[in-house]
């Protein structure tokens, strides 16, 4: 009973598969059939473009030239589509529908697929060659259209510019000669037309559709070009001319310009822009012209650079001839200062030779100056260059007279650092008496020898610095020197002065301090003899402080920072 159940179960399954797989098989063969019926559709679509028609009309138009080379390019690339595209496309369809009729539906996919892309590409490549049949097929009345509108223009422009013929002077002969090359163009494109070469009758006419552009701008420009030059440069000519024999007439010179060549090469410069007008070459007459223009300027300039040149003389002269007197004089009066501090000072400036050259060059300006006053007044010499000169002698005066001025309070600073030294010298004296009281007031048993040499030293240098300074010519520099030598030494000797002071005092002191210990502390008892025989006998407070200091802080600790602070503050009341 199960093994039937089982059979029967399997059967079914078997039935269903086989139906199923009819129902798919019968969907794809189905669906084939319909992609090829699309693909005769598309076939029949393609032939039916009406490219043979188009093809049999142009045959019958007598094309010529580059037209009829066009036309049976076109018609060789159609017969290669009919005679192996189109064909190779049918057969694959017929391919597609005998294995679909025999059920080999692969091999029916297969040929579905190339047909479909055999029939994209021919459709591609028919609808180029239609559309560029057409091309040629319209070629013929765009072409007739076009020329009616371009030979409209041309008669307009004819007759425009022999109706004002008299606005374009004399380069009408350049512009009528251009008319009539393009009435040659025009008929050139007639009988391309004629001949039924469309593609070159048009190539032509796009050739006089752009002379046509170019001509009507040069059209528009050369009135511009003619009204440039009779309104503005050649008045301005004019102005130069009437402008530079008015400046002769007051007695200017040029110099190193001929503002007459200038003009001349100017005139020059418009004839040949009127003759390149004339020949129609505007780009050369508008670099001419510009030229021109830069030459005006430059021209006017010169002019104007002399006769700003005469104001700024005229103006000016005798201020330089005032500054050249004022330099003199200062120089006369550096010299008598230079003569009388060198009585009492050595100089080391070269101030003599400085002096001696500034006088050199001053009488040689005086005689530069009063040359060119000569000139001025015989017109004989250039306002510019007299221009040139005074601004120049002008700023080596103001760089003369900072000079000497500087000179001047240099040497003014010579008494007074002579002064200052005096000063010192007297400062330093008091200082070193206070320094001896300071010493003796503090009652102890000597000083150590170094400071008694040093102070001595210092005595001897104050000594010789006072004796230098009473010499009839003194030299500034060294007793500077040794003036800040002094300064350093009496800085010195006060800070060992106040320091011998302190440690002598700091020592009584701490030793006062360490007598409370000195019965019961045999070590305190020591450090004092110790302390007390190097203060008493070799003066050296120093390390008799140290010793005791030592001592102190082994029993009492903050003993010697307490006495030291003691000190301080009896020392501060005392300076109060």
């Amino acid at each position: 009973m199960n093994a039937g159940t089982g059979f029967m179960n399997l059967l079914i399954g078997i039935i269903i598969i086989a139906i199923i797989g009819y129902f798919v098989f019968y969907y794809y063969q189905h669906k084939q059939k319909k992609d090829i019926s699309e693909l005769q559709n598309q076939r029949e679509d393609l032939m039916a473009v009406p490219v043979a028609d188009t093809l049999y009309t142009l045959k019958n138009m007598n094309l010529t030239g580059q037209t009829r080379r066009t036309y049976e390019s076109w018609q060789a690339t159609w017969q290669t589509i009919t005679r192996f595209s189109l064909p190779e496309i049918e057969a694959a369809i017929i391919s597609a529908q005998q294995a679909n009729e025999r059920y080999n539906l692969v091999k029916a996919t297969k040929s579905i697929d190339f047909a479909k892309q055999q029939l994209k590409e021919a459709k591609r490549n028919i609808d180029k060659v239609y559309k560029a049949l057409q091309r040629l097929l319209d070629s013929e009345e765009q072409n007739r259209k076009k020329g009616e509108d371009i030979q409209n223009d041309y008669n307009e422009l004819r007759k425009n510019l022999l109706s004002q013929s008299f606005t374009y002077g004399d380069a009408l002969d350049s512009l009528e000669k251009r008319l009539s090359y393009l009435e040659l163009d025009f008929t050139k494109f007639h009988t391309l037309s004629n001949e039924g070469d469309h593609m070159e009758a048009k190539d032509v006419l796009s050739q006089i559709e752009t002379e046509m552009t170019e001509l009507n701008d040069v059209i528009k420009q050369i009135p511009e070009f003619y009204k440039e030059i009779k309104e503005t440069y050649e008045p301005q000519v004019e102005d130069l001319k009437n402008g530079y024999q008015r400046l002769l007439s007051e007695k200017y010179l040029f110099n190193d310009i001929d503002v007459e060549a200038d003009i001349k090469a100017i005139e020059d410069l418009i004839v040949s822009a009127e003759n390149s007008i004339k020949g129609i070459k505007l780009g050369d007459a508008r670099k001419e012209l510009d030229k021109v223009k830069r030459e005006i300027d430059q021209t006017y300039d010169e002019m104007e650079a002399e006769i700003t040149a005469k104001q700024y003389v005229d103006s000016h002269i005798q201020t330089v001839h005032l500054q050249l007197e004022k330099a003199l004089k200062n120089n006369r009066y550096g010299a008598l200062e230079v003569d009388r501090m060198g009585q009492n000072y050595i100089l080391h400036n070269n101030e003599e030779v400085k002096i001696t050259e500034f006088q050199s060059q001053l009488e040689e300006e005086q005689d530069k100056l009063n040359h060119y006053d000569e000139q001025l007044a015989d017109n004989a010499v250039a306002f510019s260059l007299a221009k040139d000169y005074l601004e120049l002698l002008s700023k080596r005066l103001t760089d003369i007279m900072h000079q000497q001025s500087d000179m001047m309070k240099q040497l003014a600073t010579l008494r007074q650092q002579e002064e200052a030294i005096k000063t010192n010298l007297d400062e330093y004296e008091i200082e070193l008496r206070n320094m001896k009281r300071h010493i003796e007031k503090a009652n102890i048993p000597g000083v150590p020898k170094s400071y008694l040499d040093l102070f001595f030293q210092t005595s001897d240098m104050i000594e010789a610095l006072n004796s230098e300074l009473n010499r009839v010519r003194i030299d500034l520099p060294v007793l500077n020197a040794k003036d800040e030598a002094i300064a350093k030494q009496i800085e010195r000797l006060e800070d060992l002065t106040d320091s011998i002071v302190d440690d002598a005092h700091l020592t009584e002191a701490m030793i006062q301090y360490a007598n409370r210990y000195r019965l019961d502390n045999e070590t305190i008892a020591l450090a004092i003899q110790q302390s007390l025989a190097i203060f008493d006998r070799e003066y050296d407070y120093s390390r008799s402080l140290e010793i005791i200091e030592k001592a102190l802080a082994k029993i009492d600790a903050e003993a010697p920072q307490n006495v030291r602070q003691s000190y301080q503050r009896d020392k501060a009341n005392r300076v109060l």
